[in-house]
């Protein structure tokens, strides 16, 4: 007998026998996000798989109105976890868990080996192409990645018509409706004061000194401070910057941090000494001669620099030239430039790219605005130039441009 799949809506609403609700469902759904594996306190490690389906929409709780996807909580060992191409695929999951977490609702899954090797969890996967390739058309529809003893007992055509129909959904509003949360920001709004989620494309993955840097881009411009300026152990600035704490820095794998708390789950700036590799500035900018220039190499924006010092946080990390959605950063200043923290409660998840950020980039491309943060009317201005007919240029265009070249 082949299982009955619900839908996420079905899932919160359908009672089972003496009207309890289901504590184990077995479903298909989309896909929206992941995020990065993690190592948890015990043997597994974790990673959290947002779904959704044309049902999700008409869930709420006393806190949200409408959810745009539900999380599954997922545990496994690394080599055992979902390894899912990209936002849109689909997946088969059954024996899933069905829990909450302050009135949200939420699955958890335990894939494979049970603790203290006890056995097999019977919680298993599988996962299938989106409609990244064609909704109906290039598409397969046998799975590339199942864990161990997934199977299930429908026909390939029972199988064919769910998997078309959440491709559908996907093509028709569900990437429309995987658009950034409130909490997303370009690089430009950035606050040192606050957390922040940012939706860049990925330009380089570099050591430095025992650290990690991603540079990443949106098209904006990060915030300048004076060459002098560094955000010491108490959050301040030197040299007259405003705007303040380190937020979030409290376990950052990098040694003991004191911190206050906001009340709201939100950490201030420490209030200890905070014992982090002393990085000064970190520049990408690749030069013609070093590497052919790229399709994706952006003329204009600034190559902002996410700082990772834990180095369980390092593995697996993006690609460059991948659109990923960084939760939950945090900010310092060193020598006068503004560089992202990924503290211990940050994470990343690979998602499409920001269209709503690349119109603008294009706009700004188009009418040659090579400083966001240059200061307007001033009197004379601030140098004099011999052909101001002439559209100006970034260092980045020049350094990547092939000789012979004027800007």
């Amino acid at each position: 007998m082949a299982p009955a799949y619900l839908s996420i809506h079905g899932v919160f609403t359908t009672p089972v026998r003496s009207g309890q609700a289901p504590t184990e469902v077995d479903l298909y759904a989309v896909v929206r996000e992941c995020t990065n594996p993690k190592r948890t306190g015990g043997s597994d490690w974790k990673m959290v798989v947002k779904i959704a389906d044309p049902s999700v929409g008409t869930i709420s709780s006393a806190t949200t109105k409408a959810f745009t996807d539900i999380p599954i909580n997922v545990f496994a060992q690394k080599e055992d976890m979902p390894k899912v191409y990209q936002v849109g695929d689909i997946i088969r999951i059954h024996h899933l868990k069905v829990s909450s977490h302050c009135d949200k609702p939420q699955f958890n899954a335990k894939i494979g080996m049970m603790p203290n090797n006890s056995g097999m969890s019977r919680c298993t996967f599988s996962l299938f192409d989106g409609p990244g390739k064609g909704v109906g058309e290039g598409a397969s529809n046998d799975p590339y990645q199942s864990s161990l003893g997934e199977h299930t007992s429908e026909s390939p055509a029972e199988v064919a018509l769910r998997l078309d129909a959440l491709r559908q959904y996907w093509s028709d509003v569900g990437a429309a409706a995987a658009q950034d949360n409130t909490f997303t920001i370009s690089v430009s709004d950035i606050k040192s004061e606050q957390l922040f989620d940012l939706h860049c494309k990925v330009l380089e993955v570099r050591d430095v000194g025992g650290a990690t840097v991603l540079f990443v881009w949106d098209g904006s411009d990060a915030q300048p401070f004076p060459p002098q300026d560094n955000t010491d152990s108490g959050g301040s600035t030197g040299g007259g910057a405003t705007g303040g704490g380190v937020a979030g820095v409290e376990a950052m794998g990098v040694g003991a941090i004191g911190a206050g708390s906001t009340g709201n789950g939100s950490s201030t700036a420490p209030t200890s000494c905070v014992h982090f590799p002393q990085l000064g500035r970190q520049c990408w900018m690749p030069l013609q001669q070093d590497e052919p220039a790229k399709e994706w190499t952006p003329w204009f924006g600034t190559a902002f620099p996410v700082v990772i010092f834990d180095r369980a946080a390092t593995e697996n990390l993006p690609a460059a030239g991948r659109w990923i959605r960084l939760r939950e950063l945090s900010c310092w200043i060193r020598d006068g430039q503004l560089q992202g923290l990924f503290v211990d409660r940050s994470k990343w998840a690979h998602v499409e790219p920001n269209r709503v950020w690349l119109d603008a980039a294009a706009e700004r491309l188009e009418t040659r605005q090579v400083a966001m943060w240059a200061p307007a009317n001033q009197q004379g201005g601030m140098t004099r130039i011999l052909h101001d007919h002439q559209p100006l240029h970034t260092l980045r265009e020049v350094l990547m441009a092939a000789a012979p070249s004027r800007h």
